[in-house]
């Protein structure tokens, strides 16, 4: 019998493994969520930096479970594509991983 999984660069998470990592994420951003824009029905919205992969779901979903709004971030774009995009969007903080390659560096300043 097949159970549910999530396929990641050969590697397979379970949706319980996704859902644990997605806490522990929620557990570290809830410290520093920015509050609610006043007026707004939605969260505040949440720039999530990762490569395509387990670490990009386990960061939107625990964006979602914050009440934020997630705004994806391609770790393949340049800089000045990713501070248009947080401006933009009105991005107030950013979740994933930084460091991966110098490009990705320079944008995470």
């Amino acid at each position: 019998m097949l159970t549910p999984h999530a396929l990641c660069a050969a590697t397979l998470h379970s949706y319980a493994q996704l859902l644990q990592s997605s806490e522990a994420i929620l557990s570290r951003m809830a410290k520093d969520m920015p509050a609610r824009p006043n007026g707004s029905p939605n969260g505040p919205r949440i720039g999530v930096f990762a490569a395509p992969g387990h670490q990009y779901v386990a960061s939107t979903w625990a964006t979602w479970m914050a009440g934020g709004v997630a705004v994806p971030l391609a770790v393949s774009h340049p800089p000045a594509e990713l501070e248009y995009v947080l401006q933009d969007a009105g991005v107030s903080a950013v979740s994933g991983v930084c460091g991966c390659e110098a490009k990705q560096q320079d944008g995470c300043q």
